[in-house]
């Protein structure tokens, strides 16, 4: 069926309904079953050699319209010598949510700070934006399932995002 075929106003808002809720369940069930992969540990890395870095600028050129639109400014800092043996495809998905939430949370004409650096045996990815933070007494749950925060900051999303960034950081042993 195509939308030029549908007949009045009402029944081509009732498709367009229609097909937005189709697509938001069909991502969701995705991101379901891509949570189910990583928790059950059926998930075969691809471990490359990749300079994170890159990544995470490659990550932020790809949301720079998002950024643009906000008029945020982004400051960054990055480790030297930050090649890592990770899965591209699956800490690119850590690296570009994070980056959504602080865009997402951040108001118009604030910063985003995005570093890298070393500590201990670890490489570490930070993100700081400077919009509506996350309550102290909520931080500890932001990773669970389907987790949205009491103060409405959150209305979109599926509640899995961070949860997801959690199963794949535990697959590397990180913090």
């Amino acid at each position: 069926l195509m939308m030029d075929e549908v007949k009045g106003k009402e029944n081509k808002e009732n498709l367009e309904m229609i097909i937005s809720e189709s697509e938001r369940l069909s991502g969701l069930v995705y991101e379901f079953l891509e949570l189910s992969k990583l928790e059950s540990g059926n998930v075969k890395l691809n471990n490359t050699r990749v300079d994170i870095n890159e990544l995470i600028k490659k990550e932020l050129k790809k949301l720079s319209v998002r950024i643009q639109d906000k008029n945020i400014s982004v400051k960054e800092s990055y480790a030297k010598d930050a090649i890592i043996t990770i899965d591209e495809k699956q800490v690119t998905r850590v690296i570009e949510n994070i980056l959504t939430n602080a865009i997402k949370f951040c108001k118009n004409e604030m910063e985003i700070k995005v570093r890298t650096y070393v500590k201990e045996d670890y490489l570490v990815y930070e993100v700081y934006n400077s919009g509506s933070n996350i309550a102290e007494k909520e931080i500890e749950n932001i990773f669970n399932s389907y987790y949205k925060d009491k103060s409405g900051r959150n209305k979109d999303g599926t509640g899995l995002g961070l949860t997801i960034v959690r199963a794949i950081v535990d697959l590397y042993n990180g913090k």
